[in-house]
């Protein structure tokens, strides 16, 4: 696995981006179902960066994640991402009905997942470029 941390450029928001190299065949189902039970754990380890704002970015100030597997049989990879804002401030409780508990959502962090699954579609992405040869568009 190979991580990378990454701070936007307003200085607000956090992530720590991960490659994973899938060992074989049915690897990805194995992680699609990890991630499945990890999900609220974030499954991506943040990693500070001393002397960047991302110095102070810890596990329990994570808001959202995403995983995903490329495709192709060349490129036997996963990658996940989790987020957070830089100042450490989490997610906060929804009001009212908004916070249904019967639905298990008591916290705004549609928009923290949304930013996950941003950074790993781009990382995907550009994945598949380098598949096919690092094409120019």
């Amino acid at each position: 696995m190979l991580r990378a941390t990454y701070v936007d450029p307003t200085g607000d928001m956090v992530a720590t981006v991960a490659l994973i190299v899938l060992p074989g065949d049915g690897a990805n189902v194995k992680l699609a179902q990890a991630y499945e039970e990890l999900e609220a754990e974030g499954t991506v380890a943040p990693l500070p960066v001393p002397g960047t704002p991302a110095a102070g970015w810890k596990a329990d100030v994570r808001n959202g994640v995403a995983l995903d597997s490329t495709s192709g049989e060349h490129m036997p990879y996963a990658i996940a991402a989790t987020t957070g804002a830089v100042d450490g401030r989490l997610a906060g409780n929804l009001p009212g009905a908004w916070g249904d508990d019967d639905l298990e959502v008591s916290a705004d962090r549609e928009s923290w997942y949304a930013e996950a699954e941003t950074l790993v579609e781009m990382f995907s992405l550009h994945m598949d470029d380098l598949q096919l040869g690092g094409t120019d568009w």
